[in-house]
């Protein structure tokens, strides 16, 4: 551990500008280091054997320690300019040096060649070279110290002292060059820093003149801050650059518009990216509005390390968008102050008359001629034009009654503008012929052109409205998905032996879980309500056991809260109606549950009465806090209630009472509220619903062993979902066969028979549409039985089940779905017995 935090050292991480070469010379600088280790452990035995070694002996030894550990810390210093090969070459040649001083004549003639070898070997071989060539280095050394190489070498070769003193001289010069390549290391980063910051002036100076804020804030610490921002964007909060960098967000912001954009930081560091518009007022009083864009900067282990900020002004088309709207506004004013002018026919003489306004009309000074009918009033019509008037001045001589013309004319300056006229009898002779006529005219060629930018505004309004459809579609089906594991897998866990606490945590996370469902309900029925998708279904239901149902459903959270809920249904409210029990049940669930939301104490009273007229009147009473009269009319407004501190309190979105208004609008009734603060409040609703036959109970609450020895088919691409609706289908004793995609789904169904089939919509490759459609084509093709497949989908958007339907499926089960909602399938498709 102590060798490898001195590896690290040697080479540091952060340092590291070439992964693979920091790699090698972590190797190098080991190898050295051990070395040096085997080199002392070896020599030093001798040295105390020897009574009194000769200086030459013991420089030489210190030499041949030395040069191992010097390479090694030069290479450390190489490797954070990214020039270890540098220093590998030269420890090799140092080491060559050494081996030829040592051995004299015998290797002498040899030594370019070794030289020219190692150094291509350090370049392009591998570490364990230079391992060989320090290990034969250290060998020569202990060997001419031990006098067997001398032994061994001709007589005629250098002595032994001689050739120690040589060793000593190649050792010394080898860390020489050691030495020598260490400064031209230092040289080499001081170079390298240089351009490294000429590089950041020339980056910098390029960002400054970028027409956008350009920054980088650092997420890295406790606190995000600034690291790097342009001119621009440093001006934009009256700063300079180096002012922004090193400061924290909150310090450039503040603290109240830190807040404001905290929502799309958030979304960042979640690795998402985010935009948004900011308003600014600068220093210099001018107002300008920018277009803010925020990219997250992922670090090497995935997390989210910070943010690149850009930011566009959008002034221009701001200040444009609010020119054209105000030139709108001038616009509607003027149309109703504008002059209509009024002319006269005389059909005998063919002359006109026309008021000053007709003249300006037509682009001429008023009065400055006579103008007639045919010369001047046709031919100023465009040509393409001329018979809708000559057949509407006929209709009027024909029929004797009004005509209303819209045309186009040329004035006498090439302008062409679009004119409404309006033509009447205005006098006849005693003969009853027509004389005169007489009318008005308007210049509607702005109306004309406000129309064609309302068009292209209504398709633009319609285009965005398809866009939030498909957003909130995809927004349902994101979210679903992964809550349909998140429910599932708590009502899971609730069916095993578990203490109370771990009990706790689970019916927590499911009822977090249903919450967040009930928010995003809400946000898809009021973007259904809004634009104009939500249809009513109308089936006959027991009417009494549903509101009786509510006593059931809330009956626990009302004793937590020390409440009692008392349903009373009048004998005269009939049991079957008809009428869209969903919906009525939600307008219901939704006025209780406030109920008992609100309520400390007391009793909440549920009450169904027929009025006088045949209506149903729904009442829902408790002793909660009560309304201020003041606040009671927006109570029934999206996103309203009652005061501001209502959310934080009780939580809630403020969406659902104005989901039941529309609602109960859609059923054609009406809802309203008596409350007083400090004693409680009363909501009220009033429908009608006619009188339906008894319906036969769907089989419903069917027991699980009814299911027993039934095959199931699960296709489905989320590992999650298909482990959760496995684990509820084996616990009714299901034999399940799982599916990843539509493709093996298909495939499954040709290889064996199933007793129903739950289809994924959206998987990958082969959707749950295409799959079925296989299936029922090869049912028909091969003459098998009709197996049912009920569709899985995390779409809640209006049409998606009529879809499913279409697309060959029989039923339609919208994720996060309960084990009681599974069961309700299973029993409706594959119960046994009746």
């Amino acid at each position: 551990m102590i060798f490898r935090s001195f590896l690290d050292w040697f080479v540091p991480s952060s340092a590291r500008a070439d992964e693979r070469l920091a790699d090698r010379a972590r190797t190098v600088a080991g190898s050295l280091l051990t070395i040096s280790g085997t080199l002392a452990l070896v020599l030093v035995p001798f040295l105390l054997v020897r009574s009194r070694p000769s200086p030459i002996e013991l420089a030489t030894f210190a030499a041949a320690l030395a040069t191992p550990v010097l390479a090694a810390l030069a290479i450390r210093c190489a490797v954070n300019t990214t020039s270890a090969l540098l220093l590998t070459n030269l420890a090799g040649i140092a080491c060559v040096a050494i081996w030829a001083a040592v051995t004299g004549g015998v290797l002498s003639v040899a030594m370019p060649w070794l030289i020219a070898l190692l150094a291509t070997l350090g370049t392009f071989g591998k570490a364990r070279v230079l391992l060989v060539a320090f290990a034969v280095d250290a060998a020569v050394v202990v060997g001419l110290y031990l006098g067997s190489v001398n032994d061994l070498l001709p007589t005629n070769l250098v002595p032994l002292e001689e050739s120690l003193t040589l060793a000593l001289i190649a050792q010394l010069s080898s860390l020489g060059v050691v030495a020598m390549a260490a400064r031209i290391v230092v040289r080499a980063r001081a170079a390298a820093r240089e351009s490294l910051r000429q590089n950041e002036r020339r980056l910098q100076r390029i960002v400054d003149g970028l027409p956008a804020s350009i920054a980088y804030a650092d997420h890295s610490g406790n606190v995000p801050r600034y690291s790097f921002a342009n001119r621009r964007f440093a001006e934009r909060y009256g700063r300079t650059v180096e002012q922004i960098a090193g400061a924290s967000v909150v310090e450039v912001l503040g603290e109240a518009r830190y807040h404001q954009v905290e929502p799309y930081v958030q979304q960042v560091l979640r690795g998402e990216a985010s935009e948004y518009d900011r308003t600014l007022s600068l220093p210099d009083g001018t107002t300008r509005y920018d277009r803010m864009y925020l990219v997250p900067d992922w670090a090497e282990d995935g997390s989210v390390q910070g943010a690149y900020i850009f930011g566009i002004d959008d002034s221009e088309r701001k200040r444009v968008l609010m020119a054209l709207q105000e030139s709108q506004v001038r616009l509607a004013e003027a149309q109703a102050m504008a002059h209509v002018g009024n002319w006269e026919y005389d059909l005998p003489s063919d002359r006109l008359e026309w008021s000053d306004e007709v003249y300006r009309i037509y682009g001429h000074q008023p009065g400055s001629f006579t103008p007639f009918f045919r010369t001047d009033y046709v031919s100023a019509t465009q040509a393409e034009d001329r018979p809708k008037l000559f057949d509407a001045l006929a209709q009027v001589l024909a029929t004797h009654s009004p005509q209303t013309l819209e045309h186009r004319i040329v004035r006498p300056d090439g302008v062409e503008r679009t004119v409404e006229v309006r033509a009447q009898i205005l006098h006849t002779d005693s003969a009853g012929r027509i004389v005169k006529l007489s009318g008005v005219v308007q210049d509607v060629s702005e109306r004309k052109q406000i129309e064609r930018e309302l068009i292209a505004a209504r398709d633009a309004a319609e285009a965005a409205s398809r866009a939030k459809s498909a957003f909130l579609a995809n927004m349902s089906h994101e979210i679903r998905t992964p809550m349909n594991g998140v429910i599932g897998v708590a009502e899971l866990l609730l069916r095993e032996p578990l203490d109370d606490r771990a009990r706790h945590y689970a019916e927590t996370i499911q009822r977090s879980g249903r919450t967040l469902l009930g928010v995003l309900d809400d946000v898809l029925d009021i973007s259904k309500i809004e634009a104009g998708r939500l249809e009513l279904e109308s089936a006959g239901f027991d009417l009494p056991e549903m509101v009786r149902e509510m006593d059931d459903l809330f009956a626990e959270a009302a004793r937590a809260k020390g409440v009692r809920i008392a349903v009373t249904v009048s004998p005269e409210v009939p049991r079957w109606v008809r009428g869209d029990l969903v919906r009525l049940r939600q307008v219901l669930l939704n006025l209780v549950s406030n109920a008992v939301k609100f309520s400390s104490h007391g009793t909440i009273g549920v009450d169904v009465r027929c009025e006088t007229d045949g209506s149903l009147r729904f009442a829902v009473s408790d002793m909660g806090i009560g309304i201020a009269p003041e606040k009671q009319a927006q109570i029934f407004d999206a996103f309203a209630q009652a005061d501001q501190g209502t959310t934080r309190r009780f939580g809630g979105t403020g969406l659902g009472l104005s989901i039941a208004r529309h609602l109960v609008c859609l059923m054609g009734g009406d809802i309203g509220l008596q409350s007083t603060p400090g004693e409680g409040s009363c909501f009220w609703f009033r429908v009608r619903l006619p009188a339906a036959p008894a319906v036969t109970e769907p089989r419903s609450g069917v027991p699980a062993t009814s299911f027993a020895n039934r095959r199931v088919l699960v296709a489905e691409d989320e590992p999650v979902n298909a482990e959760v609706t496995r684990a509820m289908l084996i616990h009714y004793g299901i034999d399940v066969v799982l599916a990843g995609d539509g493709e093996k789904a298909v495939a499954e169904h040709a290889r064996q028979r199933f007793d129903l089939i739950l289809m994924d919509c959206q998987m990958p490759g082969m959707d749950g549409f295409e799959a079925t459609q296989r299936i029922r084509e090869a049912e028909k093709t091969n003459g098998l039985a009709r197996t049912p497949v009920v569709a899985l989908t995390a779409h809640a958007m209006a049409g998606y089940r009529a879809q499913c339907l279409q697309a060959g499926m029989d039923d339609y089960l919208s994720k996060p779905f309960p084990a009681t909602a599974l069961q309700e399938v299973l029993g409706r498709w594959i119960a046994v017995g009746p």
